[in-house]
C-alpha cells in the first residue's frame, strides 16, 4: 500500500531527553497493521540512467490534466501524451515517469510507439494505484528515443479538494501582467486554494475630461475577473503626475489628488482597500522629491471623504522603524488605516542576521515607536513579501520554497501581522510564482493551502521556547474562559531550523500529554492519528512545518526524541553496511519499568508489506536494533527514498518516524554500527 508522503530530507536525531514546555493536547488511531516476519526493507526503485543530453527534436506535450494539474485525493491520474515527429516515420521507445517532489519514483512505464512521417501520435496513460497517492506535489515526465529524441515534464499535485470558503489571513500580491495569458487560470487556482485576498498595482491617470482608455480597459477586466471570484482586493495605487513637489508643489498636489480620485471613483465600489504607494525620486535627478508621506496624508483624507467605506494602507519599506517615524510625524495611519510592510527574503525567515532585517527582528521596536507616537499600534499587514530576486538561481529548491513560505506566514501571525500577501510574478524567472510556466501549481501553493486551513479561526499565535534548532508555536482557537478549565482548542506548529551547533534537523520530538488522541498533519495536508501510551507519543520534525492537534488539553511537555534512526540519513553503497539502526532510550521520565515496542517498517514509495521489528528495553536502558536494507541492481545514484516506521505499544500507534535513504555507488565503506 502506498503510504502517506512524509516529506523529509536530512535528519540528525539527538537523544538528550529534557522536558521543555507545558502547553496543550489531543486525537486517535488504532494501529492494527499486519506484518511479515522478516525485517529486511528494500528501499530501491528503478530509475533512468544518466545519459548525456541530446537535442530535443520530438515535441512532447500532455493533455487531459485538470486545471492547475491539481487532482483531488482519490482521483485517478489519467492523461494523454502527444508526440510530434519532426521527420520520417520512426519507432520510438517512450518512458513515462511519476516522481515525488524529491525524486522518488512512484510510477514508471515504457511503451513502443510508431510515429508517422511528420505526424503526431498520442498514448493514453492511466497510472495504476494512483488513487492511493497521498497529498503532495509530484513531477510527471515523458521521454521518447528513436532516430530523434524528446523530453517534457510538468507538475501535478494531489490535495483534499477546493476550499469551501476563502481564508482571510493570506493574500496574493499579483505582480504579473494584469491581463496576461495565465491571469484567469491563476485566479481560478488561487480561489480553489482558499486564498481570500488579491493585491495588484493600479496606475492612476489624469482625467483631462476622460479616463486613459488603455489602462482603464485592463483594470476594468482584471477587477471584474477578481470580483467574480469573490476576492477581497487591495489596489497598490501609483499616481500619474505632471510635476514634482520640489518644482511645483501646487500642481503636484493637484495632480496627485485628481489621479487618485479618478481611480477611486471608478473602482471604489469593488476595491475597498487602497495602498497609497510612495514614489521614489529618480536618482538621475536628485533635486526631485517624489511622493512621500505628506502627499499620501492628503490623499488619504481625500479618499475617505470620497467614500467612508474605503480603507487606506500606508506603505512601510525597510528600514521599517525609520520610515514609521516619518509616517507618524504626518499623522498616519489614522483610525481604520493599516500599515503595510514590504520585505524580500535574503535568508530564512527566522534569522535576524541578514540585511535587510526581517520583521521578526524589528517588530518589537516598531510597535514601541507606534505606541509612543500614536498611543496605539495600528493594524500591520505584510502587503508584499517574497524572495530576493537578486539571488537568482541560488534560491531554494521548490520543495523548500514551500516550507519557507509556510514558516514565514506563521511567524508573521505570531508577530501580530494581520495578513500576509506573497508576491506572485507568473512571468518572472526568479520571483518564485505559485504556478509553473504551464500553469501547474507549485509545491508552495499546496503548502499554503494546508497552512491557511490549519490557521483558519486562530485567535492567537504564540511562540513556545523549546530548543535552539526547533521552532514551536502554539495556535489557539477561540477565547479562553476567565474561570474554570480552559476549553480552547490548541494546535502546535513545529519545524526545525539549522544552527551552527546543529546544522541538521532534529528528526523527531517526544510529546507527553494527558490527551488520549493526537492528530499530526504534514505540510501537504496528510493526517496521521496517534494514541499516546502512558501519555507519550513521538512525531517527525524537519524543515517542513507539521501541525499537532492537541484538542482542548493543556497539560503537554515536549522532549527530545526517545527513538532515533542511527545513522540518519542512510547512504547505501556496494561496500557499505546497508542497514538502518533504531536507537531506543527507555527514559524513566517517560515510562516506568521495561519498555516493549513494535516497529512496522515500510518503504515509500513502493507499497510492499510492512516489516515487523520488535524491541524490548529494560528500565533506564538503551539499545540499537539493526535491520538490513537491500539495493536493487538498477538503483539510481542520488535517488532519495524514505523508510517510514510506525511505532506501537501493544496495538496503540504512539508515533511514527521517517528515515531518508539514498544510493551512492561511489561512497566509501560505511563504519560498522555499534552492537
Amino acid at each position: 500500500m502506498i503510504r502517506n508522503l512524509l516529506v523529509c530530507f536530512l535528519f540528525a536525531l539527538t537523544l538528550l531527553l529534557l522536558p521543555i514546555a507545558s502547553i496543550g493536547g489531543g486525537v486517535v488511531i488504532d494501529a492494527t497493521d499486519t506484518a511479515t516476519p522478516t525485517v529486511e526493507v528494500n528501499v530501491g526503485t528503478p530509475g533512468q540512467t544518466g545519459e548525456a543530453e541530446k537535442p530535443r527534436l520530438i515535441a512532447i506535450r500532455f493533455s487531459g490534466l485538470p486545471a492547475g494539474h491539481v487532482l483531488q485525493r482519490g482521483t485517478p491520474v489519467s492523461f494523454d501524451v502527444h508526440l510530434t515527429n519532426p521527420g520520417a516515420e520512426q519507432q520510438v521507445i517512450m518512458k513515462v515517469l511519476l516522481t515525488t517532489g524529491f525524486g522518488s519514483i512512484v510510477y514508471e512505464d515504457t511503451v513502443r510507439v510508431v510515429l508517422p512521417d511528420h505526424g503526431e501520435e498520442h498514448v493514453h496513460v492511466d497510472i495504476d494505484g494512483s488513487t492511493l497517492l497521498p497529498q503532495g506535489p509530484y513531477i510527471l515526465e515523458a521521454w521518447a528515443q528513436g532516430d530523434d529524441i524528446g523530453q517534457h515534464s510538468t507538475r501535478i499535485s494531489v490535495w483534499n479538494g477546493p476550499a469551501p470558503t476563502p481564508f482571510q489571513t493570506f493574500g496574493i500580491s499579483y505582480a504579473g501582467p494584469l491581463f496576461g495569458s495565465r491571469m484567469r487560470s491563476d485566479l481560478d487556482l488561487f480561489r480553489a486554494a482558499g486564498i481570500g485576498w488579491l493585491r495588484f498595482s493600479l496606475h492612476g491617470w489624469l482625467p483631462q475630461g476622460q479616463v486613459n482608455p488603455t489602462e482603464a480597459a485592463v483594470f476594468d477586466q482584471f477587477i471584474q475577473e477578481a470580483g467574480d471570484r469573490q476576492f477581497s482586493m487591495v489596489a497598490a495605487f501609483h499616481p500619474k503626475m505632471s510635476a514634482d513637489p520640489a518644482t511645483d508643489p501646487v500642481q503636484a498636489d493637484k495632480d496627485y489628488l485628481e489621479s487618485l480620485m479618478a481611480a477611486a471613483t471608478r473602482y471604489g465600489f469593488k476595491v475597498k482597500t487602497w495602498e497609497l504607494m510612495r514614489v521614489k525620486p529618480d536618482p538621475n535627478f536628485p533635486q526631485l522629491r517624489g511622493i512621500g508621506y505628506g502627499e499620501i496624508a492628503r490623499g488619504r483624507e481625500a479618499l475617505r471623504k470620497t467614500d467612508k467605506t474605503l480603507q487606506a494602507i500606508m506603505p512601510l519599506d525597510d528600514p521599517f522603524v525609520f520610515n514609521a517615524q516619518e509616517m507618524h510625524l504626518n499623522g498616519m495611519p489614522g483610525k481604520g488605516d493599516v500599515m503595510g510592510m514590504h520585505f524580500n527574503f535574503s535568508g530564512l525567515p527566522e534569522h535576524d542576521n541578514i540585511t535587510p532585517r526581517p520583521p521578526v527582528a524589528q517588530m518589537e521596536e516598531l510597535t514601541a515607536v507606534s505606541k509612543k507616537a500614536l498611543k496605539q499600534v495600528p493594524p500591520i499587514w505584510a502587503t508584499e513579501f517574497g524572495f530576493d530576486v537578486n539571488k537568482g538561481s541560488r534560491l531554494p529548491h521548490a520543495m523548500f520554497q514551500a516550507a519557507v513560505i509556510s514558516r514565514a506566514h506563521i511567524l508573521n501571525l505570531s508577530l501580530g501581522l494581520g495578513r500576509t500577501f506573497w508576491r506572485h510574478s507568473p512571468e518572472a524567472k526568479h520571483d518564485l510564482p505559485f504556478t509553473d510556466d504551464d500553469g501547474a501549481a507549485m509545491p508552495s501553493l499546496l503548502a499554503m493551502r494546508t497552512t491557511m486551513e490549519m490557521l483558519n479561526g486562530v485567535t492567537k499565535v504564540s511562540e513556545v521556547l523549546t530548543f535552539p534548532d526547533v521552532k514551536t508555536f502554539l495556535l489557539s482557537y477561540g477565547t479562553p474562559k476567565r474561570r474554570g478549565k480552559n476549553r480552547v482548542r490548541q494546535v502546535l506548529a513545529v519545524w526545525s531550523i539549522p544552527t551552527s551547533e546543529r546544522p541538521k534537523p532534529i528528526g523527531a520530538m517526544t510529546i507527553k500529554t494527558t490527551a488520549s488522541e493526537l492528530r499530526v498533519t504534514d505540510l501537504w495536508g496528510n493526517t496521521i492519528e496517534l494514541h499516546p501510551a502512558n501519555g507519550v507519543a513521538i512525531f517527525p520534525v524537519d524543515e517542513f512545518p507539521r501541525f499537532i492537534d492537541l484538542g482542548k488539553e493543556t497539560d503537554v511537555e515536549l522532549f527530545r526524541p526517545f527513538i532515533a534512526f542511527e545513522p540518519s540519513p542512510v547512504e547505501l553503497s556496494p561496500g557499505g553496511a546497508n542497514e538502518l539502526g533504531l536507537k531506543v532510550v527507555n527514559n524513566q521520565m517517560l515510562f516506568q519499568g521495561d519498555l516493549s515496542l513494535t516497529f512496522y517498517l515500510r518503504r515509500w514509495p513502493g507499497g510492499e508489506d510492512a516489516k515487523e521489528l520488535k524491541v524490548s528495553v529494560p528500565a533506564h536502558g538503551a539499545l540499537i536494533q539493526r535491520a538490513p536494507l537491500s539495493i536493487p541492481d538498477d538503483a539510481v545514484k542520488g535517488q532519495v527514498y524514505e523508510v517510514n516506521a510506525d511505532v506501537l505499544v501493544g496495538t496503540r500507534r504512539i508515533g511514527y518516524l521517517v528515515l531518508p535513504v539514498w544510493y551512492n555507488p561511489d561512497a566509501k565503506p560505511a563504519p560498522v554500527l555499534p552492537q
